[in-house]
């Protein structure tokens, strides 16, 4: 199962023409099934992977390749994840980030990772952005 209000806020997300792309550090086979089953792939403009690249977050190349196979800019996008790796993956672009209480960080509280914004529940994710979005114009 997904996060509750997930469909919802990718739906605003669609009919606002915006991109979203996966960037994680799991294995392509487990990634694409797992996004196929929850019928989340179809929202994507771009999937990277732990093995798409020689390196993994934290480091930056994954990000930038998604950006670059969406076409975005640095300054256009906004990282939202739920991991230390997310956030020095993002900070390293100078990306803002926003990230997922609850979420794959090994038991450790992701504000202790210092995002720019913690959201509990997708339904506060649009707004979460506009206003982390608005701060860094």
């Amino acid at each position: 199962r997904t996060y509750p209000h997930v469909e919802d806020t990718l739906n605003h997300f669609a009919r606002r023409n915006i991109k979203l792309a996966v960037v994680t550090n799991k294995a392509t086979r487990f990634t694409e099934q797992l996004l196929a089953d929850k019928k989340l792939d179809s929202w994507l403009s771009a999937t990277v992977c732990g093995d798409t690249l020689a390196v993994k977050k934290p480091a930056p190349q994954p990000l930038s390749h998604a950006l670059k196979l969406m076409n975005v800019a640095p300054d256009e996008a906004v990282m939202v994840g739920d991991s230390k790796n997310d956030v020095g993956a993002a900070r390293a672009l100078k990306l803002p980030v926003i990230c997922k209480t609850g979420g794959y960080n090994h038991g450790e509280d992701i504000a202790l990772s210092q995002p720019d914004a913690i959201f509990d529940d997708f339904s506060e994710l649009p707004d979460c952005i506009d206003q982390v979005w608005h701060a860094g114009q």
